[in-house]
């Protein structure tokens, strides 16, 4: 049986490592509160300003990737150049070992004999229930438009040493964890809806593929997940080492579980996690800080036995095929793996947090001098603490106003 995996994108999903939290943690208990801040909407002006700058910043993703192609390489070699180069955790893919690069250089060459490109990656396709994470953000925002756009980047240098249509198809696992993170199947149905209209309507990105996994998920699968519950349990029971890995995984699933419908005001839910961190806090929080630990450590076992059925019953392999009508592709992951790499879904800046994934965050937008704009996710709470705007955009298909990003100036 596989074991939990944890890496640098849990830690970076953790709520309770977050510096400001001590300081925020004082600050309450001397009367600050962290209201909602009023939101700025953007003028139509404004709006495509971004998106195009957004665009911008494409190409020249775009163009740095290509800039790893040779001429005297075949377009299967350039296209394994531009995942390389487009991936974090390079070592943990292993690019340059023997067995995997030809193995990955076979899959291209199959692809391209049949005159199309795809890569699938697992992704979250909806916002964590948590409000020091995503505030009251349930759309998609600047930090989903911005893996989308990258990932675009990387389809259109992939089309363009290949000279085959690629695909990049981003399989939402939302849908899996309404059980342990309390996500919601039909709101992840709906992010993905909407990030896929913004990225044709706002990014023109037409290659990234948001696939829900929702009409694969059958009898089969809750069975083997059941079944599979059983038995993470009873190594958990029997193997100390297997019990300290869940443990971990607790450590990070605490700040991903659905808060939403406890209530918690926002200053209380800062102290609760205060508390998981280590800080000083009342005795209230203390005790509500334990209880959603060992929630986590409950739901750590369901949420493992969930991502053992991903691999065991093909869900990438089932979805990929239904959204776009092939058993050919490259499969990347969150969580580099040999074979398997990580993409980055966020440009490298100053303020980029390249394992901090865009269903656990907020959109942030900096101006660089000379007037260059960068992007990065961040917490809500990091918003709120440094007293950022929150800009929004009039969504006229929705008839609402979004959130989109936070920034300290306009």
């Amino acid at each position: 049986m596989a074991q939990p995996f944890r890496s640098a994108l849990s830690d970076a999903s953790r709520l309770d490592k977050l510096s400001i939290l001590p300081e925020a943690c004082k600050q309450i208990e001397a009367g600050r509160t962290f209201p909602p801040p009023p939101m700025t909407v953007l003028t139509p002006d404004a709006l495509q300003s971004l998106t195009l700058e957004l665009r911008q910043g494409r190409e020249h993703w775009k163009d740095e990737l290509l800039k790893k192609c040779k001429p005297d390489l075949s377009p299967a070699e350039n296209a394994l150049a531009v995942l390389k180069a487009a991936s974090l955790s390079v070592k943990a893919t292993l690019f340059d070992d023997l067995g995997v690069r030809t193995g990955l250089l076979d899959k291209i060459n199959g692809m391209l004999s049949h005159k199309q490109f795809t890569v699938a990656m697992i992704t979250g396709g909806v916002k964590i229930g948590n409000e020091l994470k995503t505030g009251r953000t349930l759309t998609p925002d600047l930090a989903d438009w911005t893996s989308v756009n990258v990932l675009q980047g990387v389809a259109d240098a992939l089309t363009e040493v290949t000279d085959v249509p690629t695909r990049l198809v981003l399989v939402a696992d939302g849908h899996l964890h309404s059980a342990d993170a309390g996500l919601d199947a039909r709101q992840a149905d709906l992010f993905l809806e909407t990030l896929q209209d913004d990225a044709r309507a706002f990014l023109g990105a037409l290659d990234v593929v948001l696939a829900s996994p929702r009409n694969v998920l059958d009898d089969r699968w809750f069975e083997f997940v059941i079944d599979e519950i059983v038995n993470v349990r009873e190594q958990a029971n029997s193997n100390e080492d297997f019990r300290a890995q869940l443990a971990s995984q607790a450590d990070s699933l605490v700040s991903s579980v659905n808060l939403r419908a406890r209530g918690w005001s926002y200053e209380h839910t800062v102290q609760v996690f205060g508390a998981v961190g280590g800080h000083q806090v009342g005795s209230i929080a203390a005790k509500d800080a334990e209880d959603l630990w060992f929630l986590a450590a409950d739901l750590s076992v369901g949420y493992t036995a969930n991502n053992h059925a991903v691999r065991d019953l093909g869900l990438v392999e089932r979805v990929v095929r239904e959204a776009v009508g092939t058993d050919l592709y490259i499969r990347a992951s969150v969580h580099a793996k040999p074979g398997e790499p990580r993409l980055a879904l966020a440009p490298s800046n100053s303020y980029a947090r390249p394992y901090l994934l865009p269903m656990h965050s907020n959109g942030q937008v900096a101006r660089k001098e000379g007037g260059e704009l960068v992007y990065g996710p961040l917490f809500d709470l990091e918003g709120r603490y440094h007293g950022l705007k929150l800009f929004g955009f009039r969504d006229e298909r929705k008839n609402r106003t979004r959130p989109l990003y936070y920034a300290n100036a306009e």
